[in-house]
Order: C-alpha cells, then sequence, then structure tokens
C-alpha cells in the first residue's frame, strides 16, 4: 500500500455545510408525554422538512438507538431535532442521550447531528421554531456583537475586534465593569443587549447560575426589557445559562441536586424568547474554551448547527478511544476539580437549540483553513492552507481561535496554566482502496519557519452514510496558556505534513 500524505492546518473537524444536506434525511422526534402541548412546533418544523413526527421516550433511549440502528437507509436519521420540555433537558439526560447516539453503527462516534427544542411553554417552543425559519431566509448583516463582564481594574480598550473581522465580520463589544454599582451594570447590559438587535452572532461571557449571568442580568430581567436580538445566534459562556431543568450545584463531597430552574427565571428560556434563531449555552459550570470553539466551527467552514455540536463530540470521543464514551451518573460524581473527568463530562453537557440542519453562516464562509486533496504518484496528498485568523492585531476576541486550537482535553490535574496545551484536530475523506487502520506521523511542521513540537498523532476511522472519515488529532506539545504560540499560529499560520501508512503486518512463523 502506498503511503499517504497529509498536510494538516487548523481544518475544523466538522464537514462542511453542503456535506450533510437535505438529501440525506431529517427526523423530528416528540417527546411522548408532553406530545399535546409541543405538538404544534414539532409540525411546525416536520412541516418545514416535509418529514412526519415521531415520538420518543426519554426514559428509553436504547429503544430509540435500536430504531436508528435498524433503519436500512441511515440517511435518514442524519439531522434530528428533538422536541422536548424544558424540564427533560439537563445533564444526565443530554450525556445519556450522546452515549445512546455513539451505538448506532460499529464505531465510537456520535452517528448523527442533533440539536434541541424547547421554550417556556408549548406556544413559545412554536414561536422559536418559527425564529429559526425566519432566521434562514434574512441576509446577513455582517454585524456580531460581544458582551461580559470584566474583572480587571480598567476594562479593555476599544481596538477592533480582529478575530470576527478575520471572519469577515464588524464586531461591537461592551462589557459591564464587575466593580460597579448594579444599578450600573444593569443600565450597561440592558443598552449593549439593545446595540445587539440586529446581529448575526452574539457573544456572551461571565460567570453564571441558571438564572442570571451573573453581573449582567436575570432571566426575569430579560423578559422586563423586551430584549430582542433577532436573527442572531447566541452562543453564552456563562456556567448554567444553558440549563432549563434540573442542574447539580457543586458541593464539597460532589454535585448536589437542585430542583428545575423556574421556566419564569431561567436565562436559557429567556434567551430563546427574544427572537434569537439559535442558542448555546452549557448545563454545567466552565464552558468557555467550548463556546468558542463552536463559534468558529460555525463561521469558518460553514458548519450547520449540529455538525458543530459533533465536532466537539468527535473530539470527545477520541479521548475515550479505541472505547467508547462513558460518564458516570452525575449523582456517583465525587467533587469537581479541574481535569479529566471535569473536562469530558464538560464536553457532554454543552446545548445546542436550534435547528440541527442550519448553517447560519453558509452563505459566508471564510474558509482561513482550507484543505485540497491531490493525488500523487507516490501516495494521496491532502494540502491545508492556513490563512491568519486575526485581521490585524490580536484583540479582545482572540479566545476565538485560541480556543479553536486549545486541547481541552490536555488538562489532567488543578494545574490548567501549565498543563493546557494546543492540538491540531480534523477529518479527512478515507476511501477504501486506504489502509483501514492507518499508521499516522509527523514528517514537518512548522509555524512561520519555524519547528512546531509534536507529539503521538491519534487516528480513527468513522463510518458515515457517505463513506469513511479518518478522525487525525496531532498534539502540540507546547503550552497554551502565558506562551506566544497560540498567537503566533492564528497570525501566521502553521502547516504539518503527516505520513499515513499501511500497520505493518509480521509474517506467519
Amino acid at each position: 500500500m502506498p503511503t499517504s500524505l497529509l498536510t494538516i492546518g487548523l481544518m475544523p473537524l466538522c464537514l462542511s455545510g453542503a456535506a450533510f444536506g437535505a438529501e440525506l434525511g431529517y427526523r423530528v422526534l416528540l417527546e411522548r408525554s408532553v406530545e399535546t402541548e409541543f405538538r404544534p412546533a414539532a409540525e411546525r418544523l416536520a412541516k418545514e422538512h416535509d418529514v412526519p413526527i415521531e415520538l420518543f421516550d426519554p426514559s428509553d433511549l436504547r429503544t430509540l438507538r435500536d430504531q436508528l440502528r435498524a433503519d436500512p437507509a441511515r440517511e435518514a436519521a442524519t439531522h434530528v431535532a428533538f422536541v422536548v420540555a424544558p424540564q427533560t433537558l439537563d445533564v444526565q439526560f443530554a450525556q445519556d442521550l450522546l452515549i445512546a447516539l455513539t451505538e448506532v453503527d460499529e464505531d465510537p462516534f456520535v452517528d448523527v447531528t442533533y440539536a434541541f427544542i424547547t421554550g417556556r411553554s408549548g406556544t413559545a417552543a412554536l414561536r422559536f421554531v418559527e425564529q429559526g425559519i425566519a432566521g434562514r431566509a434574512r441576509p446577513l448583516t455582517g454585524n456580531a456583537g460581544m458582551f461580559g463582564s470584566w474583572e480587571g481594574a480598567a476594562l479593555p480598550t476599544q481596538q477592533p475586534l480582529s478575530a470576527l473581522k478575520a471572519f469577515g465580520f464588524e464586531g461591537t463589544q461592551r462589557y459591564v465593569k464587575v466593580t460597579d454599582p448594579a444599578e450600573a451594570r444593569a443600565r450597561e447590559a440592558r443598552e449593549a443587549l439593545a446595540s445587539f438587535a440586529a446581529c448575526d452572532l452574539t457573544l456572551l461571557f461571565s460567570h453564571g447560575h441558571p438564572d442570571r449571568m451573573e453581573f449582567c442580568f436575570s432571566g426575569r430581567d430579560l423578559r422586563e426589557w423586551k430584549a430582542s436580538l433577532p436573527p442572531s445566534v447566541v452562543i453564552n459562556c456563562a456556567c448554567w445559562n444553558g440549563a432549563t431543568g434540573r442542574w447539580w450545584e457543586e458541593g464539597p463531597n460532589g454535585p448536589i441536586q437542585q430542583a428545575s430552574v423556574s421556566p419564569d427565571d431561567s436565562v436559557a428560556l429567556a434567551m430563546l424568547d427574544t427572537g434569537c434563531a439559535a442558542y448555546i449555552a452549557g448545563l454545567d459550570p466552565w464552558h468557555g474554551p467550548l463556546a468558542m470553539r463552536y463559534a468558529f466551527q460555525l463561521l469558518d467552514d460553514g458548519c450547520t448547527l449540529g455538525e458543530a455540536a459533533k465536532e466537539t463530540f468527535d473530539r470527545l470521543t477520541l479521548e475515550f478511544a479505541p472505547a467508547r464514551i462513558r460518564l458516570d451518573p452525575v449523582a456517583q460524581r465525587g467533587p469537581r476539580r479541574e481535569g479529566t473527568d471535569n473536562r469530558r463530562r464538560n464536553s457532554a453537557a454543552i446545548v445546542v437549540f436550534g435547528d440541527p440542519s442550519w448553517a447560519p453562516f453558509a452563505a459566508r464562509p471564510t474558509r482561513l483553513i482550507s484543505a485540497k486533496r491531490n493525488d500523487a504518484p507516490a501516495g494521496q496528498r491532502i494540502e491545508f492552507t492556513v490563512k491568519p485568523l486575526v485581521e490585524g492585531s490580536p484583540g479582545a476576541d482572540f479566545m476565538l481561535p485560541q480556543g479553536r486550537i486549545m486541547d481541552y482535553h490536555s488538562v489532567r490535574t488543578e494545574n490548567w496554566m501549565k498543563e493546557a496545551k494546543l492540538e491540531f484536530v480534523r477529518t479527512v475523506d478515507w476511501p477504501e482502496r486506504l489502509p483501514a487502520a492507518p499508521v499516522v506521523r509527523v514528517v514537518e511542521a512548522t509555524v512561520r519557519g519555524q519547528a512546531l513540537p509534536c507529539g503521538e498523532v491519534q487516528a480513527l476511522i468513522e463510518l458515515t452514510p457517505k463513506g469513511r472519515r479518518l478522525h487525525v488529532r496531532v498534539p502540540i506539545n507546547v503550552p497554551a496558556m502565558g506562551s506566544m504560540w497560540p498567537m503566533g499560529i492564528a497570525t501566521g499560520g502553521a502547516t504539518i505534513v503527516l505520513s499515513a501508512e499501511a500497520p505493518s503486518v509480521e509474517a506467519p512463523r
């Protein structure tokens, strides 16, 4: 078998927005116990995609898995929209569903792209579906907003948001200073959200709880202010700001289950009422870098909402490979500490609200990271071009490229400042004529002509309706925090050349 050369840059792990499309099918799955109240929302979505409504039981995910597994036309399950009551969607359900959806075929990767539809009521859920449909039809404005709390002595300077600029967006930044009086913070937050009324993308960051984005606003504030964010895709880093049902406070001996957040208090449910077309947030604490990866996937490669989620889940799969994802039940977890277990469960607990098949920015993907495969006599060659990921000097939105190239799972203990490293992760088509389990090695790795230290490459095959895909992860043995490497890569690009060879087989004795 000839050697294949793969030249890896910062290519997103997801397929392009065009790769998964209507030709591969769509399913609308409605929670059986709330069929009457939430059926109008399911019907509107099903009508939009010309598919029937199917009922499912969130407490019996094995049956759901078996139904998908038995489907002779796997294409029918490429995109799945789960229409659920808000009380259903908690950390335990999210991880149970993810695990079930990795068991549809033989490989350990999640086998569909999916997202959730819900609301304070059936009427609110229907309204959210309508918002998403309207968002598809609106032309992009090219505007983006970034808002959050700032703990420093002085607010950041109003230099251009250069990562958003590289994506072709004009970014507006607004902040509240945590030491300011509550009245001043509330006024600034309200004005900031009002200024984002016509943004395609809104990025939010702060601390949080299910009922509030700390120092900024509560769920009830959003309703009282009548905050309006159409047709924005809203991505929120704040802890628990995706919670719509049960949630767990972190206690000294482990998670402490809390009552479901009130539908009138939930930040997530209030955000769905703002007119936004999609919302991405976490069900438990600490999702900053993960949320920024979602934004990067959507903007750079034109991913669908479901594909952006699948990218995170596929990266989590690589943490457990060659075994499947396995996560302890929430009630059995010990105290939350930075490190392996915490990072793994974070990756399973970030949630996408919206239509999983919608690619919000497919009309203008920047392809700052692009790939081209050429056949050559010595084997296949795939060349990736990495353009600068910021336009000009890195600004306050540098968390976007940094989140994309950071190895979120490299933090193994409490010392995250020292342990966090970088990585390049992507997938490539892998035809049947190439080895099923190639040995992948680094041939060359450079940043602006400077050698980039790399670790042992991880490679794993995924089976998809469109053929095999090879997931490749290249660990970069440089610190992500307190070094110039992330900035150097984001401003200058990077190239990695890999050899992929058939594994050697010992001759029988």
